[in-house]
């Protein structure tokens, strides 16, 4: 025994103290330049980045001051000097790198050509020569004055090596998303006809969608917003007599989708989106000419919106690296349509205030767990800067500091740069014709003030962005990650990515006959299709259609046509509070409005009614299956923690999990899974991080995120993962040995990262592929205070029965079963040697070591034991049976899972997955 220690002891030393290796846990190998992709030679680590505005000027001294904050580089106009940054070694990025002014029309007085545009066009809404933008897109001078001033910019920094090039600062079309008609000059008009004779090879075919008579290509000119707008009568008495009254009408617009005709809108708001990208597309290019080793984006980009050429699916397809203001999502459509060594970053507002230093320090650790590369922080000096005049660093500032440590200790910033965010099988769609007709339909507030709609209102009031937002906080609060699909790869493939399993299509309003074959494809492969409310009403010109296109996939029909807005987000609003009673015959589901009262099942089996009205409806098609909620999701943004809002959470949860879609991991407060906790996951080789942060949307309301709870003290919390993995904290270097619990504190202003070497043998099964096994389209019940009808209590005992004589048949026969046991409190591999009746023996580091039945933890045993069966589905029902009456969860539904997909009864299976869903909730 003395000798057992000795080699122990031997054995903790040697991997304590060889390079690679931390208390026994093997480390990664230090990252290599070509993991950072093609920017890694400038872009190499976490850059944090000061926009000099508001205090000292640049010095030397200064900058010493920065780097003592971890802070690392600073903005560079145009054509500024940047050699103090080449001579002191810091860092910089090169703004407004076409001249500002151009792509960023200022607006900020009268005289300003941008000012004067916005003003003229809000005040003559059909004068086309009203609406046309300063320095026109399409004018040769204009591209030829852009052209000229890159390639002087980039002439003049490239000496220097800067990390970037912005294009510009907060450019657009037009002004930020302000909804400005632009652009109807004469260049952009004759590039447009050229365009539209492409996109419809006749004057014949364009008149037959555009509803037009143009006798002549040259006399083609696309209506105005305004025209098309009010062509429809679209601000109808019927909203208005609802404020009035505080009655509220049904349905709000009285306008039927077979009326709607926006194609004209519609062309002319893609060929700006086309134009804004191409013309940044051109720039790139341009500066690559010069530079071939530093990116070239912009910075202050807007939310995705039919303004301004904000069509992320193009743009993502332009620029190198950007910087988009955290609004309507496009954080997360930025990171799943652009390349993982594209950076990305935000800007931080510093925030000095006594009592907010917290929500810097949570803001930093919150995009860096997310992938951002570096942050621009405004600004330096001022009341939100991150120094004082007297270069003491502001409490701001500090906290900065404070996180920008942590990211750039032992290289943390490299090796999550050098490593691959994971998703689920997840996907959202994103429809940037939807988003243009969504627009127009929340405007509908406004009547005919719709041109004074801002960016501001427009976010917080768009029925659009929040049903946007409630799909990705239900699947985040779940522990899900996922990533956007753009509607042009899905156009350009002919089909879904074939790594998504779950696609959801949000308020996904307009479909054209591609779109819709795609998805019919998608589900009949296996694949599981979701949708809100109202989807394929429109095609992809925004012309309306008597029936959805998808009506057929997903089972139902209508008995009404009818636009249906319910403008539930602005009658949430305590500013905008119309105080709209219910109409009669509209009720809830999950605290959710019923979204179209005129739908009606043809094939798909709905779970409920409310008042008469069906409700998730399941369509079963080939192997997959659609499911179509009819439901208001938005009301999720305001309800997430309330027992309406769970409900709703949870029933997406278990349509996803039933797809074959396994959540990595559970965290828990106490004996409740603690939601607000995000679960960021990556990968490297064999190495996993794990990032739990409190999500920043969780509870977002309606004017903002709200960082709720991140004041509070720190708690414990409780890991459950799916497989025990050798587990280590980064920051605090705990470790926790080979385990699939881990019980840790957490900071709710901070992140806790955790490093784990992961045994692939012993990891969650890869989510089911489409096609591999037919989902049972049954949706588990939710949990409750009693077992849910028709679940199945797990005959553990009965399982370890016939788990220990699987054991001891596979060790007869000679085959080498790895094991997992426990030596002086500590976690150690071996292999299995011999078992009997009173327990088995096994070879740890040369020796061997024996182990009662009684003293093997559940845990260790069912790892075991899931290498010893044969891959049958008796064998996965015995491993779940076992698992679920020991409360592994996590594994007894992933072996149901691999159960199912082997053929075992699906009865049994969805008897013992609800007991499981009931008792995990």
């Amino acid at each position: 025994m003395k000798s057992l220690y000795r080699t122990i002891t031997v054995l903790l030393v040697i991997l304590s103290s060889s390079h690679g290796f931390v208390s026994g846990i093997e480390q990664p190998p230090p990252v290599k330049p070509e993991e950072l992709g093609p920017w890694g030679r400038r872009w190499s680590q976490y850059e944090a980045i000061v926009w000099f505005y508001g205090g000292p000027g640049k010095s030397t001294q200064v900058f010493d001051v920065l780097r003592s904050l971890d802070m690392t580089g600073s903005n560079v106009g145009f054509m500024n000097s940047s050699d103090l940054e080449r001579t002191t070694g810091f860092h910089f990025y090169v703004g407004d790198a076409s001249q500002k002014g151009i792509l960023h029309l200022k607006n900020k007085g009268r005289g300003e050509p941008g000012w004067d545009m916005i003003d003229r066009a809000r005040r003559n809404r059909n004068d086309y020569s009203a609406l046309v933008r300063p320095y026109c897109l399409h004018d040769p001078a204009t591209l030829g004055q852009l052209q000229s001033n890159v390639k002087s910019s980039v002439s003049r920094h490239n000496p220097n090596n800067p990390v970037a090039y912005a294009l510009g600062d907060e450019i657009s079309t037009g002004s930020f998303v302000t909804p400005v008609d632009v652009c109807y000059g004469p260049h952009t008009m004759a590039a447009m006809r050229k365009w539209l004779k492409e996109k419809y090879g006749s004057l014949e075919k364009l008149n037959s969608v555009w509803g037009s008579d143009f006798k002549d290509w040259n006399a083609v000119m696309p209506m105005t917003a305004d025209a098309a707008v009010m062509k429809h009568k679209w601000f109808m008495d019927q909203f208005k007599k609802s404020q009035a009254t505080r009655e509220r009408a049904y349905p709000v617009m009285d306008v039927r989708y077979p009326q709607v005709d926006l194609a004209q809108w519609n062309d002319h708001r893609t060929f700006m989106d086309i134009t804004f990208a191409s013309v940044l597309g051109d720039l790139a290019q341009t500066a690559h000419a010069i530079d071939r080793d530093a990116p070239v984006g912009g910075v202050g980009l807007q939310d995705p919106n039919p303004w301004g050429g904000f069509d992320y699916a193009r743009l993502c397809r332009s620029l190198e690296w950007l910087e988009a203001y955290d609004l309507g999502e496009v954080r997360e459509i930025n990171r799943s349509f652009l390349p993982r060594s594209a950076p990305v970053v935000q800007t931080h507002f510093v925030r000095n205030a006594r009592g907010q230093e917290k929500s810097n320090t949570y803001e930093a650790w919150y995009y860096f767990a997310h992938g951002d590369r570096g942050v621009i922080i405004w600004s330096l000096g001022s009341d939100s800067g991150v120094i004082q005049n007297s270069l003491a660093p502001t409490p701001g500032g500090l906290a900065l500091a404070e996180a920008f440590k942590a990211f750039h200790k032992d290289d943390l910033d490299k090796q999550i740069f050098a490593s691959e965010f994971v998703t689920h099988p997840i996907g959202i769609y994103y429809s940037q014709p939807s988003i243009r007709f969504n627009w127009v339909v929340d405007a509908g507030a406004n009547y005919e003030t719709w041109p004074n709609r801002s960016g501001t209102i427009h976010r917080a009031y768009s029925t659009h962005i929040q049903a946007r937002r409630a799909f990705i906080d239900m699947l985040e609060n779940s522990g899900y990650q996922y990533k956007f699909i753009s509607y042009l790869d899905v156009l350009d493939k002919g089909r879904v990515p074939d790594d998504i399993s779950v696609l959801i299509l949000p308020k996904t309003v307009s479909l054209s006959q591609k779109e819709a074959d795609v998805f019919r494809k998608f589900v009949e492969e296996g694949g599981t299709l979701i949708a809100d409310q109202q989807t394929g009403m429109l095609d992809e010109n925004l012309k309306g259609r008597t029936e959805s296109i998808l009506s057929d996939l997903f089972g139902i029909r209508r008995s009404s046509n009818l636009l249906v807005e319910w403008f539930d987000s602005m009658s949430q609003h305590k500013d905008w509070d119309y105080g709209f009673s219910e109409p009669a015959g509209v009720g809830k589901h999950l605290g959710m409005h019923v979204a179209e009262p005129g739908i009606r099942e043809s094939t798909a089996v709905p779970e409920t009614r409310i008042g008469g009205v069906p409700v998730i409806l399941t369509n079963n098609v080939g192997k997959g299956r659609a499911v179509y909620l009819n439901l208001c999701v938005q009301n999720y943004n305001f309800k997430s923690t309330a027992p309406d809002g769970e409900a709703l959470r949870k029933k997406l949860e278990t349509i996803v999990s039933s797809a074959g879609i396994p959540a990595e991991c559970k965290v828990f407060a106490g004996d409740r899974e603690d939601v607000s906790i995000e679960r960021i996951w990556y990968k490297r080789g064999k190495w996993r991080y794990l990032f739990l942060i409190k999500n920043g949307s969780f509870k977002k309301t309606i004017s903002g995120t709200q960082l709720v709870g991140i004041d509070g003290p720190p708690y414990q919390v409780k890991v459950v993962f799916p497989a025990a993995h050798e587990v280590v904290n980064v920051r605090t270097g705990k470790v926790f040995g080979d385990t699939g619990t881990v019980v840790d504190a957490f900071t709710p202003w901070e992140a806790s990262v955790y490093r784990m070497w992961v045994d692939e043998s012993r990891t969650s099964p890869a989510p089911r592929s489409r096609g591999s096994s037919s989902p049972s389209g049954t949706v588990a019940p939710l949990a409750g205070d009693a077992l849910p009808a028709g679940a199945v209590e797990p005959d553990a005992a009965g399982a370890y029965t016939y788990l220990r004589g699987a054991v001891k048949g596979a060790a007869e026969s000679g085959a080498a079963i790895r094991v997992t046991v426990e030596f002086a409190g500590m976690p150690m591999r071996g292999t299995l040697k011999s078992l009997d009746d009173r327990g088995l023996v096994a070879k740890v580091a040369g020796n061997e070591i024996t182990v009662s039945w009684k003293d093997l933890r559940p845990v260790r045993f069912y790892e075991m034991a899931s290498r010893a069966v044969d891959d049958t589905a008796e064998a996965h029902m015995q491993l779940a049976h076992y698992c679920l009456g020991n409360d592994m969860y996590v594994d007894g539904m992933k072996e149901l899972w691999k159960a199912q997909t082997l053929g075992a009864p699906l009865k049994e299976v969805e008897g013992l997955r609800a007991y499981g869903l009931s008792r995990s909730e």
